[in-house]
């Protein structure tokens, strides 16, 4: 019989768990470095290598073929011959061959190489000489017939031939098809060493015939043709004729009449052998042994025959099967039926030796080692994803094997013995894959795949990378190839670019994009879509890309190397065929052997060690963030290799900080951020402080692999509730591998009552210039053009405090636009909504008062068309503080207009002239307290180009300016002026302009 991984009629066995063998699988052993010293000038002294010895299981292995004196049978170190008579076994190597065929003498080995024709290698025994057929061009394979290859005739599907060596010669024959047979082909199904099944047409009609390898003629039958779509095995001269439609069996005999079956009965499923005059059918499958039952070929009542794994026909009218004993052990053993009154009797003939848990995929992250083992490697869905945490500190160990089980709805980690599916560590605990119907999924740390969750990323994906909270990925939708970047823990896609085969590559919250420059590469901030820098690193087309930290791996057709992106420093490489970047070095393989390069400091390149397979992520990987080397040699030991340098310091990757406010009105008031780290930290804490600088709570945790998350509910360490007002607080993080300081975060938060802008207090400011394109105020000393963007830091400049400040007010103008665009104007660090602030047509100045949040001190101004100069003068702030006033709203009503004389002299203001306007009591604002009003303030009749400025009365005019007008325009503007004596002044600049104010409210204490 050929050996496919398949349990009764051809269906695929599934076992989701091995039986563990009590084996120091879990305990690590120590085993020497294998490569020489480094010299390296930030070289560390490496602690000792870790080895993780495989696995060890109970498996069933496969029963491949039954011949007349005993069985084949294959485990993990390949084949065994087992005698029946005694149970004597002499072992085969399969020599990589992918299909093994049992030939009742020994075994053929089918290889089947790209570009070459197939070949069959026979030997009848481990140490006999080989016989090799080679399948000529114009036949195909189709199976192995005890010491002949059966092929059929390719492609006109007209002749059968078999090819065996005869007195050393090998001879072609072929098979005599039926009068009038327009085609004949031999099925794939293996016979039974004397004959096979073919199919053939006659008249148009598909039949079904019996060749004996004696005569080589086709008999015909009367086995329905269609039954090679399901399940017609041979057991000795008997085919098992299995109708999965109608659940009807009919037993054919090819040594006798086979016009007719000699038995037809009704079973439930495809039986798995003849015993005798019974059909031994599988009833259903579970965990362990699956409960057989006889079915008497006469018809008769079925009864339970015995628990096995699997069960194998022979040629005597016995069978095989394989059995789990108490002890976890399986034996196969002969069953025969004494006598038509008895039940089978199971005979031990062959102890299956111990498995070799295979890793099939080997991926390691923040110190934690994943891996694919596949315990019984010959049937389907025997994977499984196992986890162990590894020491970050000290004395490199490994903690208990931690099995994740697999998700068995999406075939995940899959059928390891063709391909695993790629499992991909996002670094903060989190696993990913590719489901059905081909979005990706993950799990959060330490759960079952079975407890999967799906992202609502684009459908079929490729070249996904993960990082922290973001994935990142490929999609064509056949037009055009896309990478997109995709929140995990928000659920949405964050960046979207055209990318065409550019390089990409995740570290955090950046992706790094190859340039259409050859050679260089940007750094996107994937929150806000904007290049903040772009850095060449080589001077050739990139084929291969990776970066961690500063370090950018690049490859060319006949270079590579490492560059430094903060230092420009680049380190050559010596030949490899792959490479991953690890935090601090580059590990790289040529041919199976894997070596480090550091990368800071200088210093050698030094062997790892020997890998079985060289394929990146199979059979060997790093830990990118600051961990080790991690590979599997050919026992299947897993072994995690310190590299001896020290990694970069403690950096963070990403953030997600807490809110600048509290609102303990809220239904769940908390205070909440998280922070990813580039390397784990031993420990971690929050210090909250008061004005004062008193520490009024601390939160604080142990080791954080990956990242930290905090959340506080504004109370002290006794749990009572803290008084409203502005707090501080500071992260300090402590890098387990005790390289480089602690890291540190600090920022404010407020706690209040008020939770909308509106309500916050608003401080007013003389108005002041931060920002100007045109000469560098604040910023680079240039336009912005289509789709760039600019940020501006307003903490501490013009006024406004550097820290406790929740929004602020400018007066946002645009000029020189060389098209038709519009400005936003939107928090730093976040996602840029559609909303626009100002909309001007190309050579338009265009003011606009704009309120806008700040995020981390700064704002961010977008210009969508052409290029454009933009000017920033601050207003005011809205306070986190509690201090400040609060805006009033008052019905708008119209306090000024020299036109008339209402308000002021009826009178233009000439050029450099100043007019002042009493706006306490006036229009709904009040006699006394007002602190600063809002008014909308239109400039008309100007008689030249001019701006017009509002300020405090009895103050010095800054440079800031309210409206911009050209000579015959009327041109609006929200204003916000601070009030002082009850009064403001308006300046205008060039020839003469009339002014009206309406006012639109007040802020007051």
């Amino acid at each position: 019989m050929r050996y496919r991984a398949r349990g009764a009629g051809g269906r695929p066995r599934r076992r989701l768990a091995a039986t563990a063998v009590a084996v120091a699988a879990a305990a690590a052993t120590l085993a020497p470095f294998s490569g020489g010293p480094a010299v390296a000038a930030e070289e560390t002294t490496p602690t000792a290598p870790l080895t993780i010895p495989a696995q060890k299981s109970r498996v069933p292995g496969q029963l491949v073929h039954a011949g007349a004196t005993g069985f084949l049978h294959k485990d993990w170190q390949g084949y065994a011959w087992v005698a029946y008579g005694d149970g004597a076994s002499v072992r085969y190597d399969a020599k990589g061959a992918p299909e093994v065929y049992g030939t009742g003498t020994g075994i053929a080995r089918v290889y089947d190489p790209p570009g070459e024709p197939k070949r069959v290698v026979f030997q009848d025994g481990p140490t006999a000489p080989e016989r090799t057929v080679t399948v000529p061009a114009n036949q195909s394979f189709a199976h192995v017939e005890g010491g002949t290859v059966v092929t059929n005739e390719y492609p006109t599907a007209k002749t059968v031939h078999v090819l065996a060596y005869e007195n050393g010669v090998l001879r072609d024959r072929t098979v005599t098809a039926p009068a009038g047979a327009e085609s004949v082909t031999a099925h794939v199904t293996q016979g039974n060493g004397k004959g096979f099944l073919v199919s053939y047409t006659v008249g148009g009609a598909r039949r079904v015939g019996w060749v004996d390898l004696d005569e080589l003629v086709v008999r015909p039958t009367g086995i329905a043709h269609d039954i090679t779509g399901r399940s017609a095995p041979l057991v000795g001269s008997r085919v098992m004729d299995f109708d999965f439609r109608t659940e009807r069996l009919k037993v054919w005999d090819t040594e006798g009449d086979l016009s007719r079956p000699v038995a037809e009965i009704s079973v439930p499923e495809s039986p798995s052998a003849l015993l005798g005059d019974h059909a031994v059918v599988r009833e259903k499958y579970q965990d362990g042994d699956d409960p057989f039952t006889l079915y008497p070929l006469d018809g008769g009542e079925a009864r339970p025959a015995f628990g096995a794994d699997a069960v194998l026909g022979t040629q005597d009218g016995g069978a095989l099967a394989t059995v789990e004993a108490a002890d976890g052990t399986y034996r196969v053993h002969r069953v025969r039926i004494p006598d038509s009154g008895s039940g089978p009797v199971l005979t031990p003939l062959y102890e299956v030796p111990l498995g070799i848990t295979r890793t099939e995929q080997l991926v390691v992250a923040q110190g934690v080692l994943h891996g694919t083992e596949n315990y019984d490697y010959d049937v389907y869905n025997a994977a499984a994803v196992v986890s162990r945490n590894l020491t970050v500190g000290g004395d490199l160990a490994a903690g208990p094997r931690i099995d994740r089980g697999q998700d068995g709805y999406n075939n995940v980690p899959g059928y390891c013995r063709q391909v695993c599916q790629k499992i991909v560590p996002s670094g903060d605990g989190r696993l990913l894959w590719i489901g059905y119907p081909g979005n990706i999924r993950f799990v959060q740390e330490g759960e079952n795949l079975e407890r999967s969750r799906w992202t609502d990323t684009d459908p079929r994906p490729s070249d996904f990378q993960s990082s922290g909270r973001y994935v990142a990925y490929t999609q064509d939708d056949g037009t055009q190839k896309t990478y997109k970047v995709h929140d995990i823990d928000t659920d949405e896609n964050v960046l979207s670019r055209a990318i065409e085969d550019r390089l990409a590559s995740l570290d955090g919250g950046t992706l790094w994009v190859e340039s259409r420059t050859a050679g260089v590469v940007d750094a996107v901030d994937v929150r806000t879509g904007a290049t903040t820098r772009s850095v060449k690193v080589a001077g050739c087309d990139l084929t291969r890309l990776q970066a961690v930290g500063s370090a950018v791996y690049w490859r060319c057709a006949t270079a590579s190397g490492v560059k430094d992106v903060d230092t420009g420093a680049n380190v050559p490489l010596p030949a490899h065929t792959s490479a991953l970047l690890g935090d601090g070095y580059l590990a790289h393989a040529q041919g199976h052997t894997v070596s480090a390069t550091p990368l800071r400091g200088g210093g050698a390149t030094r062997v790892i060690g020997t890998v079985a397979d060289p394929v990146p992520g199979r059979g060997w990987t790093v830990d990118r963030f600051g961990g080790h080397v991690g590979y599997v040699d050919a026992a299947e030991d897993v072994h995690v290799v310190p590299v001896g340098v020290a990694a970069p310091p403690l950096r963070l990757l990403d953030s997600r900080p807490p809110a600048e406010v509290l609102d303990r009105k809220a239904a769940d008031p908390a205070w909440s951020g998280s922070w990813w780290l580039s390397k784990p930290a031993s420990s971690w804490r929050i210090d909250v402080r008061d004005a004062a600088g008193t520490v009024v709570h601390t939160l604080g945790g142990g080791e954080a692999r990956g990242v930290v998350q905090a959340r506080w509910d504004g109370k002290d360490a006794s749990g009572a509730a803290l008084p409203d007002g502005l707090y501080d607080w500071t992260l300090t993080a402590v890098p387990a591998d005790g390289e480089g300081p602690a890291l540190t975060r600090t920022g404010d938060v407020a706690l209040t009552r008020a939770a909308s802008l509106a309500s916050r207090a608003y401080q007013p400011v003389t108005p002041a210039r931060v920002m100007d394109t045109r000469d560098g105020t604040g910023v680079a000393k240039a336009k912005i053009g289509p789709g760039g963007t600019v940020t501006l830091t307003v903490a501490g400049k013009g006024g406004v405090p550097a820290r406790g400040v929740s929004a602020v007010v400018l007066n946002v103008t645009a000029t020189n636009p060389t098209a038709g665009t519009f400005v936003s104007v939107y928090p730093y660090g976040t996602t840029r909504t559609s909303a626009s602030n100002l909309n001007i047509t190309a050579g338009q100045t265009v003011p606009n008062l704009v309120v806008v949040p700040v995020k981390d001190g700064k704002v961010t101004f977008y210009n969508r068309n052409g290029s454009v100069d933009l000017i920033a003068d601050v207003a005011g702030y809205h306070s986190l503080t509690g201090s400040g006033s609060r805006f009033e709203p008052v019905t708008p009503a119209r306090v000024m207009d020299t036109r008339d004389g209402t308000g002021v002299a009826k009178a233009k203001i000439g050029p450099g002239g100043t007019v002042t306007l009493t706006v306490a009591g006036k229009g709904g604002v009040p006699a006394t307290g007002a602190t600063a009003v809002v008014l909308n303030v239109t400039a008309t009749n100007p008689t030249a180009g001019t701006f017009v400025s509002a300020y405090p009365y009895g103050t010095t005019r800054t440079s800031a300016s309210n409206l911009n007008i050209t000579a015959g325009q009327t041109v609006p503007n929200l204003v916000v002026v601070p009030v002082k004596d009850g009064k403001v002044t308006f300046y205008n600049r060039n020839g003469s302009v009339d002014l009206i104010a309406d006012v639109q409210g007040f802020h007051a204490p």
